[in-house]
């Protein structure tokens, strides 16, 4: 028993070449395909277009036969290339930042790269610079929702850029924004036009901020309805606290008919909150998130939210980014993509 608990715990052996004890080289490779080196290196970096579909699947087959597994030092001294993208992101804890990760690496390793995940926020975010911050080298760098606008230039020298997401960077060439204000402004217009009087914002700003789209949507339709503002101010987004803070919220000033969350996490939470206390969604409070995560469609009452596209910011950052990185001096790649409201129960 002991001798098989440490074989599972034991780290696997490295991959040996056939014929001695030292890792399998891309030499020995070519030589039991009876190619050139440049060949099967090219085919191995999806390079080897002009080469035929049995001949490429060859390729690889016996390199997984030999445990040949490329050098990432010597592939970049050779092509220039290290074949990873760094994610510039806030955090991983939010399901909205989990989904873009997710769909971020899926594209760029759909198309050969490999993800460098950097996080910045709290005191790290004023000093942070994302290509330096970066684990090892890069080719390129996807700075996702970067709120300081700090990101350096991209210049023909430098390492490409590509700013996404609502807080997109605008002094970059490169950037694929999304523009909340009209359906936030549509969102909270229906949220009145229900009839409620006492709508609230969870929100981060605890009073009305130039800074966010939902935010400026929220004071303006309301002023314009004759409604009072008033903001629900958690301590942080995760989830616990946020329920926390409802449940003490709501002790001392009573429930709102309706609140209006910054994300997606928060309406979650908040509509957990509200169960604890027997209120119900949406006879008692409706409530409304923003981001579009797909657990906000399963609950009982399906949570209202703003749905950001995902898949399209992906795609596209990635098709910008690819473009720098082959033509540096490319004229600027930009483009605001706007949201979708997705009206559902949890709004009445």
């Amino acid at each position: 028993m002991r001798r098989a608990l440490y074989a599972f715990l034991a780290p696997p052996r490295p991959t040996t070449s056939a014929y001695n004890d030292m890792p399998a080289t891309i030499t020995e490779l070519a030589a039991r395909l009876q190619l050139s080196k440049g060949t099967v290196s090219r085919i191995l970096n999806h390079k080897g277009e002009a080469f035929s579909e049995d001949t490429r699947r060859r390729v690889f087959a016996v390199a997984e036969e030999i445990g040949y597994t490329a050098n990432p030092v010597a592939r970049a001294l050779a092509t220039g290339r290290t074949e990873f993208v760094a994610l510039y992101i806030s955090d991983l804890l939010t399901s909205y930042h989990a989904q873009v990760a997710h769909l971020m690496e899926e594209h760029l390793e759909r198309h050969g790269y490999q993800v460098v995940v950097t996080l910045y926020g709290g005191r790290r975010q004023s000093t942070m610079n994302p290509v330096r911050a970066a684990p090892m080298g890069v080719d390129g760098v996807i700075a996702h929702e970067n709120r300081d606008n700090s990101l350096p230039a991209n210049g023909r020298r430098a390492t490409p850029i590509v700013s996404t997401g609502v807080y997109y960077d605008q002094t970059c060439i490169d950037f694929v924004g999304i523009d909340l204000t009209r359906v936030a402004d549509e969102a909270v217009r229906r949220l009145v036009a229900t009839g409620r009087k006492r709508i609230a914002h969870m929100t981060f700003h605890g009073s009305p901020s130039n800074d966010d789209a939902r935010c400026r949507a929220y004071v303006r339709v309301l002023g314009e309805s004759g409604l009072e503002t008033e903001f629900i101010v958690p301590q942080n987004e995760k989830r616990q606290v946020v329920r926390a803070n409802v449940h003490e919220y709501i002790a001392a000033h009573g429930h709102p008919e309706a609140i209006f969350c910054h994300n997606d996490d928060m309406a979650i939470a908040t509509y957990r909150a509200l169960s604890d206390l027997g209120l119900r969604v949406p006879d008692d409070v409706a409530l409304l998130g923003c981001d579009g995560v797909e657990d906000t469609a399963y609950f009982p009452s399906a949570i209202s939210t703003i749905g950001q596209p995902f898949e399209e910011m992906c795609e596209t950052a990635w098709r910008f980014l690819e473009r720098r990185m082959a033509e540096p001096d490319a004229p600027p790649q930009q483009v605001i993509l706007q949201p979708k409201l997705l009206w559902r129960e949890s709004t009445g």
